[in-house]
């Protein structure tokens, strides 16, 4: 191996290595495609997923230095599947001040005064009925609730469909993490096909909102009405295809993150009893306030 150069193995011509990376994908720790490559090659690796080649880096100081030169000497790269599925003008495709500059947009909504002025009331309230819910059953996929929650807050604030309307919104991104890599062949019975499919389905529905939104000049104190302010600034960037596409990405962003979130964390207080006993002795509502907190917590990384 030459100095400054990763070992590579591409794999198969076109599909590269996606079959073995795909194989098994683990609950927690390193993917087993990662941890044999590691073994074999070092820290940084070369490889080729759904037909495009890719650098694997496992090194905290090169990952650490990668992330805090972004924009100068590295630039941030999606797979064409994720680019379409998320949108052409969508978050993923911008960088630099534009990136920077959309990036703030979403702050605003989950920044400290917002989170202390409206959200946090509003996460307790949607937090508590779904905890209701939650007793009231014999068994409780957590996975599948905490997604169930999350969307209904997310649909909420970013768009200000109520529940009914959230529900259906939510049918449309069953295959959205599937196909977010993925060989980006627009053929039936894919995970990119149906990706698509729910993404037209789902654009329809943002779309409906911007326009009846404009229409009857209504405000719903949600982050559409912080787009539809740019929107109409002529010396912004904002158009409606961008904040339609930064709708539709940030919907699936914020529930997805704030589940597997949630999840892990009772997954591993499942597998670390004595820390379960430990917080038993703490009154409930700490408990309660930590698992809210937590919530806040996936939402703001969302943004970053």
């Amino acid at each position: 191996m030459q100095r400054g150069v990763a070992a590579r193995f591409d794999g198969l011509p076109f599909i590269g290595e996606s079959l073995q990376y795909f194989s098994a994908q683990p609950l927690e720790g390193i993917l087993p495609f990662i941890a044999k490559r590691m073994a074999r090659y070092g820290p940084i690796f070369r490889t080729s997923l759904v037909g495009q080649p890719v650098v694997m880096c496992t090194d905290e100081e090169v990952n650490q230095y990668i992330f805090q030169q972004e924009g100068k000497i590295f630039q941030a790269w999606y797979t064409e599947s994720a680019l379409r599925i998320t949108g052409e003008q969508g978050l993923l495709a911008h960088a630099g001040n534009s990136h920077k500059y959309l990036r703030d947009l979403v702050l605003n909504v989950v920044g400290p005064q917002r989170l202390k002025r409206e959200l946090l009331h509003e996460m307790d309230t949607v937090t508590r009925k779904h905890l209701s819910l939650w007793t009231a059953s014999h068994e409780v996929d957590v996975k599948i609730a905490t997604e169930t929650m999350a969307f209904e807050l997310a649909a909420k604030k970013l768009v200000g469909f109520e529940e009914g309307k959230a529900s259906e919104l939510r049918e449309n991104y069953k295959h959205f993490k599937d196909a977010l890599i993925s060989f980006p062949l627009y053929i039936p019975g894919t995970a990119f096909h149906r990706a698509l499919q729910g993404r037209e389905r789902a654009m329809r529905m943002i779309r409906s909102a911007i326009d009846e939104r404009r229409s009857n000049s209504s405000n719903g104190h949600d982050f559409l009405d912080e787009l539809m302010r740019e929107i109409e600034d002529e010396e912004t960037i904002m158009t409606q295809g961008i904040a339609e596409d930064m709708l539709f990405l940030l919907v699936f962003a914020a529930f997805e993150t704030t589940s597997t979130a949630i999840t892990l964390a009772l997954h591993f207080l499942h597998q670390h009893p004595n820390v379960l006993q430990q917080l038993k002795v703490y009154p409930s509502i700490f408990i309660y306030h930590c698992f809210i907190i937590l919530v806040v917590v996936a939402c703001c990384f969302t943004c970053i």
